[in-house]
């Protein structure tokens, strides 16, 4: 080979080399522009992450303080709900006294052996004075006390009756009158 050869060819690969440094430059130069961009993304994809991460806190404590808030009036509803049951149970008793005490008003006019009659419905009444009605108790002993007015006016004209019949086995006396004799 000639030197003119060989500095063609020398300058042929230093050319080469040249455009391959330049390209090498130019994918150095695009990578470092990707490895930019990603580390901007990965930047601002942390900053992100770090807000939610700030959010997920502000939400989780305002969740606490909600179930807080839950559990205290839990409780309280609790305890409002026990309070009414204790009024409606001392509302019952009350109730019950105000019916026991219309009740005796009720049969205060009557005698014990009127009352005796409608002791199985007073005993009821005084097992549970709402449900049962003080009227019926009242309806009983009227119906006891007609019951034994009925007997004892069945009585009396048993006894009236008894009382106007003639003996039949007395003594039969003699008609003289001749009209008497002749039915027909």
């Amino acid at each position: 080979m000639t030197e003119v050869e060989v500095n063609a060819l020398v300058e042929q690969i230093v050319s080469k080399y040249t455009n391959q440094l330049d390209a090498i430059a130019q994918c150095k130069s695009d990578c470092e522009n990707r490895i930019s961009e990603m580390n901007c993304t990965v930047e601002s994809v942390t900053n992100e992450k770090n807000e939610l991460a700030g959010t997920v806190e502000q939400l989780q404590g305002a969740l606490d303080k909600v179930r807080a808030d839950y559990d205290e009036l839990d409780k309280k509803y609790h305890e409002l709900w026990k309070e009414r049951e204790a009024l409606e149970k001392a509302l019952a008793e009350a109730q019950a006294k105000e019916r026991i005490g219309e009740m005796n008003a009720a049969i205060a006019s009557f005698s014990e052996e009127e009352i005796a009659y409608a002791k199985a419905e007073i005993d009821a009444f005084n097992a549970d004075p709402i449900a049962t009605e003080i009227n019926s108790v009242v309806k009983k002993i009227y119906e006891g006390i007609g019951r034994t007015k009925k007997a004892a006016d069945e009585q009396i004209v048993f006894e009236q009756n008894s009382a106007a019949v003639e003996d039949i086995f007395s003594g039969v006396e003699p008609t003289s009158s001749v009209e008497d004799t002749n039915i027909f």
